[in-house]
């Protein structure tokens, strides 16, 4: 039968390998789940190969470890414990050393071990009728569905020299296998490289403004002199452009060790290892670019307003005014005369005020973006999990007629209900793909979170309902009510309508059906079990294990809800601690621009804070109202950060929630907690206004009059 690999024209190499699922005993002395990978050859392998991180010579008698695992087992470790088999048999291996598999997410976020030994360790182990192969094409890049013809014809050879059952997995084409995740983590990073640009901008303006206020009487000296506006403004120009290739000559090496560590800490969480290779120059030319126009042009605009102010205006503005309008307005609004006085001062220079709306909108909008993107993910999983009464799978390693009859003397369930799971073919679009076909009895209690479309058909039990992922790659042109021809296992061929859309968590293979009956299924080989009110999970696996062990009752393993939980917030964590992050780093730099307009407010206005000194104010009574004046501006800037917090949260939820699990994360928004973190934020940047004015303008009236002028 191996002549078939061997023979094919279209086939460059081939190996077998084989994995068996088992339990291994952690430092703790709790047995972990395993999934032990057998190989022909550890030191000779053909076909995506493991990286030897720490091993002794020779290896093939020993059992080695993803070095991802090793928080889970001492520094010292020699041997392995292991059991699996019917009777979970228990096996002591030889520690041989840390591997690096790339294929794998690391152990503490899937909770899950991962081991690697020759066959000829497993080969009392394995199934004697159950062969696994792995196989490379010829030729660079073949496409999806050529990959689906050779295959197909492989499979076909492999039926005609006496095969049983052939099953074939076709991974996509030239992406690994947590491409998804790594895209999805992309997008962020570009996303607010690009915002984080936008922000950079913004401050560079600010701090512009603030420098430029003590420019603007040199320049109506110089105009004065004779000096033309166009010279004036382009002297300032170029001044402009040197500060801005500076920062570039700052940033760039800055920005290229930032992006090292973040793309070393996605690798690190990721289990991958970090690329060192350089981008093309055209590439950072293109950067330098995108960060250099913006920058100059927003520099530029209030050096133009300026040059082109008449002198006398140069030589004796020292503040701005706010507009007629709005001084109208203001003044007939019925507002004390302080609310009056902060409110109106908004308005008396409007480029410096829309830069520190957009710096503090924009903050503001990451923060809640990065809330509301964690809370989506929690309440996704939160309303999948806790809408099923299931909190535990029982995986049998064979098929059963029955439940046995131990199950009802177990005091910790409640109910229990089989179903069935195996791997078939299906027609669509006049092809044969493999996936795997998840029947449930018509009593089982479904989680109706999980129905994405097609609700309505959900007591059709002659309807398949498919996978969004798979939908949209395989059933984008099928309708509701279409026949869908099932190739089931030994030969039985069933056509069911095409139902709608299912959800779902664990999707592994992500060729999934479903299929809801109302006939008995007499050969389960899964039983989810509902456990009684308040018993614990995690007690409840250590009575179940020892209650199927005492009856000799083969299972192959237990899934809990609270460990798969806990899994699937692993992946989704970092995700969002990104974001958030990426929040309060924005926050920091608009708070610190705040503090720059705040200076610069106090500059241009000594002279009129020294007038109200004069007239009997406190430094304590005009730090308030400018503390209101910067609380006006900030309630308008959450007012903009909310709807645009939505907008983002509502894109990444679709776009991250697709990338990495075929459809859009049910988004989340808790307005209580929303409201706090607005309060406490507002708060936090009322006090810092105030307290940081109350400090700059401590000196006396005559100090500030004549520091005006």
């Amino acid at each position: 039968m191996l002549d078939v690999f061997s023979n094919h024209p279209e086939v460059l190499t081939w190996e077998r390998r084989e994995v068996i699922q088992g339990e291994v005993e952690n430092a703790q002395g709790i047995w972990m789940p395993v999934l032990l990978f057998g190989l022909e050859s550890l030191e000779n392998q053909k076909l995506e190969k493991i990286k030897f991180k720490s091993s002794e010579i020779p290896l093939e008698s020993k059992l080695l470890l993803e070095q991802n695992t090793r928080g889970f087992f001492p520094d010292n470790l020699k041997s392995i414990q292991l059991r699996f088999g019917e009777n979970r048999v228990k096996v002591e291996s030889s520690f041989g050393g840390w591997v690096h598999d790339p294929l794998h997410a690391p152990a503490q976020m899937e909770q899950l071990i991962y081991a690697y030994a020759s066959l000829d360790v497993l080969d009392t182990h394995l199934n004697p009728r159950q062969r696994r192969f792995i196989f490379k094409l010829k030729g660079e890049n073949p496409d999806k569905e050529r990959i689906a013809q050779l295959t197909s014809e492989l499979e076909n050879d492999l039926l005609a020299h006496g095969a049983e059952f052939v099953r074939v997995q076709i991974p996509e084409p030239g992406e690994h296998i947590h491409q998804p995740i790594i895209d999805g983590v992309a997008f962020l990073q570009i996303g607010f490289g690009g915002i984080l640009l936008v922000l950079g901008i913004t401050l560079f303006a600010l701090i512009l403004l603030t420098w430029l206020v003590h420019q603007i009487p040199q320049i109506g000296i110089v105009k004065s002199l004779g000096g033309k506006s166009e010279e004036i403004f382009g002297s300032y120009g170029l001044l402009i452009l040197l500060l801005a290739g500076l920062g570039l000559l700052i940033g760039f090496p800055c920005g290229i060790l930032t992006a090292s560590g973040f793309n070393g800490f996605v690798a690190m969480i990721q289990n991958f290892e970090k690329v060192e290779t350089s981008f093309p120059i055209t590439y950072y030319l293109g950067i330098a670019f995108m960060a250099i126009a913006p920058t100059v042009l927003v520099g530029l605009i209030p050096i133009y307003q300026v040059t082109l102010n008449p002198v006398r205006q140069a030589l004796s503005s020292t503040f701005e005014r706010a507009p007629k309008g709005i001084v109208k307005l203001i003044s007939q609004s019925g507002l004390s005369s302080s609310l009056k006085y902060s409110f109106g001062n908004n308005f008396r220079n409007g480029y410096r005020t829309y830069l520190l709306v957009v710096l503090m909108s924009m903050g503001f909008s990451l923060y809640f973006t990065g809330t509301i993107l964690s809370d989506s993910f929690k309440g996704d999983l939160n309303a999948y999990f806790s809408g099923t009464p299931y909190q535990i799978t029982v995986q049998l390693r064979g098929n059963l007629d029955s439940v046995p009859g131990f199950f009802n003397e177990i005091p910790e369930i409640k109910s229990y209900v089989p179903w069935k799971q195996l791997g078939i073919s299906y027609q669509v679009d006049d092809r044969i793909r493999q996936a795997s076909l998840k029947i449930f009895p018509k009593n089982f209690q479904l989680n109706e979170s999980r129905f994405l479309v097609g609700e309505e058909n959900r007591n059709c039990y002659d309807c398949i309902f498919v996978h969004p992922q798979l939908l949209l790659e395989e059933f984008k042109n099928t309708k509701a009510g279409d026949l869908i021809t099932l190739y089931l296992p030994e030969g039985e061929v069933k056509e069911l309508r095409f139902g709608g859309v299912m959800r779902e968590v664990f999707p592994g293979n992500k060729d999934l059906l479903y299929w809801f009956t109302d006939k008995k299924i007499s050969d389960f080989n899964l039983i989810d079990v509902e456990l009684k009110d308040p018993v614990q999970v995690q007690q409840a696996l250590k009575t179940l294990e020892a209650s199927f062990v005492k009856n000799e009752f083969d299972f192959s393993k237990l899934r809990d809800s609270e460990t798969g939980f806990v899994t699937l917030e692993n992946h989704f964590q970092p995700t969002y601690l990104i974001v958030q992050g990426m929040g309060i780093f924005t926050l920091i730099l608009s708070f610190f621009g705040t503090l720059l307009v705040v200076t610069l407010t106090l500059t241009e206005r000594a002279g009129e804070i020294g007038i109200i000194k004069a007239l009997g104010g406190s430094s304590w009574k005009i730090s308030n109202l400018l503390g209101l004046e910067f609380l006006f501006l900030s309630i308008l800037s959450v007012g903009f950060s909310i709807p645009v917090s939505q907008v983002f949260s509502k894109a990444l939820c679709a776009t991250y929630g697709e990338m990495i699990r075929g459809f859009a994360l049910q988004r989340a928004v808790h307005l209580p907690k929303l409201t706090l973190l607005v309060i406490a934020l507002l708060s936090i940047l009322s006090f810092l206004v105030v307290y940081y004015s109350r400090i700059k303008i401590k000196k006396t009236s005559n100090e500030l009059i004549n520091s005006g002028f």
